[in-house]
């Protein structure tokens, strides 16, 4: 499922940014893709190997005014930035959603939890039916989105 291909990415990305890893210079982190144990869930090792080098976790030359801890997403170039300060930031490759469904502007993150329930959008469920059976929430754990 694509989707879950999607929050996993993203779900790593992020969780890996907030957790900081800082070093100067523009350093791939392409070992630390291994399993790990989060909150009772068995994460498998990612198959880094098969990603595109430039898709690795690394830091880079970033310059933007955005205050430090700021997320920027840039959906064409399929980036995650995760801003440190003084002209750094971390960078992931992620995957974007489908053609038609993107979203563009400032967000603020209002809540956060770990592992949280999903439940789809009545909109996303008339588009595929068959996620129906989530409408009351898909519980945590490694298929949810």
């Amino acid at each position: 499922m694509r989707l879950k291909s999607f929050a996993i990415v993203a779900a790593l990305a992020l969780s890996t940014a907030i957790s900081g890893c800082s070093t100067i210079g523009s350093r791939l982190f392409t070992n630390d893709y291994g399993a790990v144990t989060d909150a009772g869930y068995q994460l498998p090792r990612i198959p880094i190997e098969k990603v595109p080098a430039r898709f690795h976790r690394q830091e880079v030359d970033y310059d933007t005014k955005e205050k430090p801890g700021t997320i920027i997403v840039d959906t064409q170039n399929k980036f995650l930035y995760f801003v440190e300060g003084d002209g750094l930031a971390i960078r992931y490759g992620i995957g974007v959603g489908r053609e038609g469904f993107e979203w563009h502007g400032t967000a603020r993150i209002a809540l956060k939890r770990e592992w949280p329930t999903w439940t789809p959008p009545s909109q996303m469920i008339k588009r595929q039916p068959e996620l129906a059976k989530f409408a009351g929430g898909m519980e945590p754990g490694l298929k949810n989105p």
